[in-house]
């Protein structure tokens, strides 16, 4: 049975595999997800023989020399069915307003799963996107994630407010790209460097993507985290 714990272990293996391009050890896994490292050479065998993982040895010195290979797991077409992302290569048409509707659920079930493991699932799908207004989407949503991790729910919602000041700005390219870089500012200043250096690796393309779109998406872009802002922080008046 795929319970949900084996569909953290199936998106942490898939979002560690698109950024090596290369199959990933199992010891990898176990430091993302704070777990033994044969907690994780179980699961993710018990994954492989269910067919969702395949097993590759990858040898650890040069060939024709005595030593050991290394057990890597690479994910196979089923797992990407399995967590509901899409298989690279394959095109598939993005619902925007779905998009929003799926992203305002995952905020309101990190109240009674937790911050952490919203934000891990969100993390593991960034990679996968390609439709851009949904990358930037995503990351906003797994910053705001992060800043309720490092702190209460209160002094987070305080932080989204400042940030919301910028979308003031005249120019929507600046306001999108000062609002994730006031959120990281943040997170990084906490000393959460593990959580910093997660979310870092999307940041560049944030901003690529930010740059690249039409007013039409920009505008879009910033309409969803204005109804953020109205949804989450309660009103001072």
């Amino acid at each position: 049975m795929l319970t949900e714990r084996r569909k953290e272990f199936l998106r942490t293996v898939l979002s560690m595999y698109e950024l090596q391009k290369e199959p990933v050890h199992y010891t990898q896994v176990a430091q993302v997800l704070g777990v033994s490292k044969w907690t994780a050479y179980d699961i993710l065998t018990a994954l492989a023989r269910e067919g969702y993982l395949e097993i590759v040895h990858k040898l650890d010195r040069p060939e024709g020399l005595p030593g050991r290979s290394q057990v890597t797991f690479k994910p196979l077409p089923e797992a990407y069915r399995a967590v509901r992302l899409p298989d690279p290569g394959k095109s598939h048409k993005v619902d925007w307003e779905q998009t929003r509707k799926e992203l305002f659920k995952r905020l309101a079930e990190a109240d009674t799963k937790g911050p952490a493991v919203i934000l891990r699932e969100t993390l593991a799908e960034l990679p996968h996107v390609s439709n851009p207004l949904v990358f930037c989407a995503k990351l906003i949503v797994a910053l705001l994630l992060a800043v309720w991790t490092v702190r209460k729910t209160a002094q987070a919602l305080m932080l989204l407010r400042e940030a919301m000041s910028y979308l003031s700005v005249s120019v929507p390219e600046a306001a999108l790209i000062l609002l994730v870089g006031l959120a990281m500012g943040y997170i990084w200043r906490s000393g959460r460097a593990d959580t910093g250096n997660a979310l870092n690796k999307h940041v560049a393309r944030y901003v690529n993507e930010v740059q690249r779109m039409d007013e039409r998406q920009k505008q879009e872009l910033l309409s969803f985290v204005r109804e953020l802002s109205a949804r989450l922080i309660p009103s001072t008046a």
